[in-house]
């Protein structure tokens, strides 16, 4: 297979999957007059039902297609014949849960912009570090759960709570007080 062949089957592999995103998404994301209102609206649907995050409900609903995708590797190696349609369906299927990944992603506070990882990276230090009497009402437990600077949020796992702690003043002696390097 040549450069010209390969960039062909992206090609048509890039218009099947806008075409499935496209259809699957008229009927899976949350309209409101016929308008689009959530686009991952299952995700965060299924993640409420299951007590999850969206990210790890769309990646419990991706893995069928991994597994596929799987067996579809396996069948060959073993010999044995796989149809042409269903190898074209998996594949684009997995591309598309790898696009909806990132749409959902996007918005995820715990997903850091590259200028800001190293704000967070302290954020997490100093935190780890901080006595509860920064959070009203917030228990002595802590773990997994770090002040974001930026906005003031305290950021517990995969769920973003605004315990209120963090006004400018707080902030600031969290920063540069005892807990500062």
């Amino acid at each position: 297979m040549n450069a010209e062949e390969f960039m062909q089957i992206v090609e048509r592999r890039i218009e099947k999957v806008k075409e499935t995103l496209k259809c699957k998404g008229e009927e899976y994301a949350k309209t409101r007059k016929g308008l689009c209102v959530n686009r991952m609206h299952n995700f965060y649907r299924a993640a409420g039902l299951l007590g999850s995050t969206a990210v790890a409900a769309l990646r419990g609903m991706w893995v069928k297609h991994v597994v596929s995708i799987n067996d579809i590797v396996d069948d060959i190696e073993a010999g044995r014949p796989v149809k042409r349609g269903l190898v074209e369906e998996k594949l684009t299927d997995n591309i598309a849960y790898l696009l909806l990944l990132d749409g959902v992603l996007a918005v995820e506070p715990l997903v850091i912009p590259d200028d800001k990882a190293s704000d967070y990276i302290e954020s997490l230090r100093i935190f780890d570090e901080l006595p509860t009497k920064y959070f009203k009402g917030h228990s002595s437990s802590h773990a997994g759960t770090f002040i974001d600077f930026h906005t003031g949020k305290c950021v517990s796992g995969m769920k973003t709570r605004n315990f209120e702690p963090c006004s400018k003043k707080i902030r600031k002696e969290i920063k540069e007080g005892d807990f500062a390097k």
